[in-house]
């Protein structure tokens, strides 16, 4: 089957790059990312001299910008894609079409009080947004924003930064985080400053620093480690974990008020698995431990989802006494408000009992 585009190398302000033009002249595609600190307007209009065609035509260009590295974690590959149009009739203004997800369904209006404020003062005019979503027009999880672009400034890389700010924004809009589970989704798409202004909570413990400090023993860390951790077992919500996360005493709680990022180290995190997989008991199902990371910097969390009745209490191998780490001793805790206390006697026995039963009725299942 013949192809109907061709390669095609432009030299645009003395950066040669690299296109795919179909054979009517109107068309352009490019996977080249020397195009980023290239002008719009003038990569426009050297396709416009390379199609040539004139106004008189009354054609469009159209130019497809396809850079995988412009998509956002929790973006389709072509959500990030960028379309670019030049009308020849009014060749002083170019239309950019961005497209924008949502993790809940967005109405146009409350989309456009999302956007317009970002896009106030700066070099973009919203001519008009539509839903992608074919099932419905007036909810939609996928918007369409037409803008127009006059500045001859803009780069495309300008272009793609002030998409992605859009997508951040729009993709979470009420920017609050009401689950464990939503927290770590969160913190998988890289959405770190989200937690800002969140307050520790009966699911969510921040960490300014890892455990493995160098000034705290090693016994002490691990036992520390495992009992954050195996107090959102021994709870009925789960919890997060989050570590480089600064957080400031406020209306008598601990508030998230800066991201304090470290050193990323897979080392880390995977001696983070092994102590949590030998200190705590029975194993935690569902557990995940990962980082969000930023170049050589990252924060680290431990997702702990909602365990079975029949698996608690969840035991921690070792207790401190005395300011003293005993390998012997059993450490059981759970999570209460935003903080970690111990389960009492009369909810050890509860616990218990509720394991008894419910392996009663496995056994009378069974027969």
């Amino acid at each position: 089957m013949q192809s109907h585009y061709k390669s095609l190398l432009l030299a645009i302000d003395g950066e040669p790059i690299k296109f795919l033009a179909h054979t009517s002249g109107l068309e352009f595609e490019t996977f080249d990312p020397a195009i980023q600190n290239t002008q719009v307007m003038t990569c426009m209009r050297a396709l416009k001299a390379e199609s040539h065609q004139s106004s008189d035509d009354e054609p469009i260009i159209d130019l497809t910008v396809d850079l995988d590295g412009n998509r956002m974690s929790w973006e389709d590959a072509s959500t990030a894609w960028q379309f670019f149009n030049l009308d020849l009739r009014k060749p002083d203004a170019v239309e950019i079409i961005v497209q924008l997800s949502s993790a809940n369904k967005l109405r146009g209006d409350d989309l456009l009080n999302i956007i317009k404020p970002v896009l106030a003062g700066s070099s973009y005019l919203i001519k008009d947004t539509q839903s992608a979503d074919e099932a419905s027009y007036s909810e939609s999880h996928t918007w369409e924003i037409k803008l127009s672009c006059a500045s001859e400034d803009v780069t495309f890389s300008d272009v793609s930064n002030m998409r992605k700010k859009l997508s951040q924004l729009t993709f979470l809009p009420s920017r609050k985080i009401t689950s464990p589970h939503m927290a770590w989704q969160m913190l998988q798409f890289g959405l770190t400053d989200i937690f800002v202004g969140h307050h520790e909570s009966e699911w969510l413990e921040a960490k300014s620093a890892p455990y493995d400090l160098k000034n705290v023993s090693s016994q002490a860390w691990k036992l520390e480690l495992a009992k954050d951790v195996s107090q959102f077992a021994n709870s009925q919500l789960g919890g997060l974990l989050a570590l480089g996360f600064h957080t400031r005493r406020k209306d008598g709680g601990d508030i998230i008020d800066k991201i304090t990022p470290f050193s990323y180290d897979e080392k880390r995190i995977q001696s983070y698995r092994d102590i949590l997989r030998h200190k705590i008991h029975p194993p935690i199902a569902g557990l995940e431990i990962d980082a969000a990371r930023d170049d050589l910097l990252c924060v680290v969390y431990i997702y702990v989802p909602p365990q079975p009745d029949e698996n608690k209490p969840y035991l921690v191998t070792g207790s401190m006494i005395d300011g003293e780490f005993e390998s012997l001793g059993i450490t059981i805790v759970r999570r209460h408000g935003d903080a970690s206390i111990p389960v009492t006697a009369h909810e050890l026995h509860a616990m218990i009992a509720a394991g008894k039963a419910f392996l009663r009725g496995q056994h009378g299942a069974d027969h």
